[in-house]
């Protein structure tokens, strides 16, 4: 049975664990990760649901919607101070009132945190198993697997829909699915190949080119110059048999909008004795950063930023900058060291996502600005 506070509303004993912003992302990726942290885990949320009569599910859905309407009421008291001090035509033209009145949905509210800890509890249920295989299928809906996880997780009403904790829940899985989509279009992508005689495919590659050799023309596009921005031979189209299209995509959205940072890296790469081919490392970062993708180690970023390409191609670009340094930070070493290092850089991108850092490559970027979710 629920525990009641004093106003009658639900409440859960206070381990910090069991809310989604109570909890410490970091605590509770750490111990997904962790076979016997998780052992330890399950069993307490076992004891815990017979004690409260609740599901994981609903107790992340019900603190979700507990801060989101505390944020909404610190919202309405700012605003109500605001008209009170300045007069109500000053604050309507603030634009405050009207983003109120129009964010009257809690989902409004619902930051990343909530969306990582459900998307973390779909993952790693037995019982919604099958659900979870309808919502990553890029045919599935979500209606059908919605209603059954209401019903399976003991939401009020016999699992109604229209509860404050079922409408976060929607709106969570919402985005969820979207990270799934995101997997999908990734991998077509990449399972795109490079087409000599698409006119596309071809432009594109030519503008890599002028985007990071911007000083020197290209005389032929079968040239030996493809290899000073580190291809390996004259027809880089050889290159891209590993990631398709998508490893060229990230190499070009890269020299695009980060070009101080990619000069910096070509520069690196030009080392006299540490040299790297740098076209071949961004296609062995674009596979790197597919995995993470796949394994939804990436998740938390995704949920924080946005669950689309362009993020995708952001993060990428942060973890090509990082490595850069990585390997000019490498102490005697030469191209043959690569493998090494480049798997210590992979140890390291791993252990920021899982405290989750912030790894993004420039915070002041417009798609950052006007991405970020309250956290």
């Amino acid at each position: 049975m629920i525990l009641d506070w004093l106003f009658g509303r639900p409440v859960y004993l206070p381990l910090f664990i069991d809310y989604a912003h109570g909890a410490g992302t970091v605590v509770m990726t750490q111990i997904y990760q962790s076979s016997f942290l998780f052992w330890i885990y399950k069993i307490f949320k076992s004891c815990y649901r017979l004690l409260t009569g609740t599901s994981e599910l609903y107790r992340i859905c019900d603190g979700a919607v507990q801060a989101a309407e505390s944020a909404r009421s610190k919202e309405e008291t700012e605003l109500q101070t605001l008209e009170a001090k300045e007069g109500d035509e000053k604050a309507e033209k603030s634009g405050r009132k009207v983003k109120f009145v129009n964010s009257k949905s809690l989902s409004a509210y619902v930051g990343p945190a909530a969306v990582y800890r459900i998307d973390r509890a779909l993952l790693y249920s037995t019982t919604l198993t099958e659900v979870r295989r309808q919502l990553e299928s890029p045919y599935s809906t979500l209606e059908e697997p919605f209603a059954i996880i209401l019903v399976k997780k003991g939401f009020p009403g016999n699992g109604n829909p229209k509860t404050p904790q079922a409408l976060i829940l929607r709106q969570c899985i919402t985005i969820i699915m979207s990270s799934y989509k995101l997997v999908h279009e990734l991998n077509a992508r990449a399972a795109t190949k490079y087409d000599p005689t698409n006119r596309s495919h071809e432009r594109k590659l030519l503008e890599l080119w002028d985007l990071m050799m911007p000083d020197e023309k290209l005389t032929s596009r079968f040239s030996d110059q493809w290899q000073k921005i580190g291809f390996q031979g004259k027809d880089p189209a050889t290159d891209f048999r590993g990631m398709g299209m998508l490893g060229l995509d990230n190499l070009h959205y890269y020299a695009k909008h980060h070009p101080h940072s990619v000069q910096r890296v070509l520069q690196t790469s030009h080392h006299p004795t540490a040299w790297f081919s740098m076209a071949i490392v961004g296609i062995n970062i674009t596979d790197f950063a597919v995995q993470l993708v796949r394994t939804r180690q990436l998740q938390h970023f995704l949920y924080t930023f946005g669950t689309t390409t362009t993020m995708f191609n952001e993060f990428y670009c942060y973890m090509f900058d990082e490595f850069g340094k990585y390997w000019a930070a490498q102490p005697m070493i030469t191209v043959m060291d690569f493998g090494r290092v480049f798997e210590q850089f992979q140890t390291r991108i791993q252990l920021e996502l899982l405290m989750s850092k912030e790894t993004v490559l420039d915070p002041s970027s417009p798609v950052f600005l006007n991405s970020k979710k309250r956290l």
